[in-house]
């Protein structure tokens, strides 16, 4: 649902907030025979796969953790999910101007933070507060990322190279495969009475992801 303010946003950001000068070593006979991928680009795919990894860990592990922590955890994880449309839909224009103002990769930093936090408040559920502030955290980098991602993939292409780039920023959705994968594997391996290293490891796995999107700010 986020994913419907980058049309908008992309109306008001007219330039590039990445600050990447356009290259110029592409011939006008043949465009691709110097094709070459950006470094910063492979730097804010990686990082963005990280990002969508926590994302993915709210219909998988955080799901699972619920049911099990408290008897009401199906109607918690329903009402978990109906928040964060409401969320959404009622931030989406504060987030659109907030992040108008920044770079695409603060903008991401920060959702790859948000999304990293939002799991360590997970070992408090199913206490009210805990869970309104992850749905919080969780909806709030669910808006940064939609915001400012395909807008830095467009911002980092050359005009003949925009169709391929978005063909290719695809493969940040390996995060949400993995997520899953991982989470089920630590329960196999843990048990949920081990949560906390649990939990840990997975917001450790996608706060890297700040790590590759520093690369990206620096460049």
């Amino acid at each position: 649902m986020a994913y419907i303010v980058v049309g908008i946003e992309n109306l008001f950001l007219a330039e590039d907030s990445l600050q990447i000068p356009a290259e110029k070593n592409f011939t006008k006979e043949n465009p691709r025979s110097n094709f070459k991928l950006k470094k910063t680009f492979i730097w804010l795919l990686l990082g963005v796969a990280c990002s969508y990894f926590g994302y993915s860990q709210l219909n998988s592990t955080i799901a699972q953790f619920l049911a099990w922590r408290s008897p009401e955890g199906g109607e918690l994880y329903s009402l978990l999910l109906s928040l964060s449309a409401i969320l959404i839909i009622l931030l989406q224009f504060p987030i659109l101007k907030i992040s108008s103002q920044r770079s695409s990769a603060s903008v991401l930093i920060l959702s790859n933070l948000l999304f990293a936090g939002s799991l360590l408040t997970v070992l408090q559920f199913p206490k009210l507060f805990w869970l309104l502030l992850f749905i919080v955290g969780y909806s709030l980098a669910e808006l940064f990322l939609g915001a400012r991602f395909d807008y830095a993939v467009d911002q980092l292409a050359q005009e003949h190279e925009k169709g391929v780039y978005f063909s290719i920023s695809e493969v940040v959705k390996i995060g949400s495969t993995l997520g899953p994968i991982v989470g089920g594997n630590l329960i196999s391996l843990w048990g949920w009475h081990n949560s906390l290293p649990i939990f840990l490891l997975l917001a450790g796995l996608t706060v890297c992801g700040s790590f590759f999107l520093g690369r990206v700010e620096r460049k």
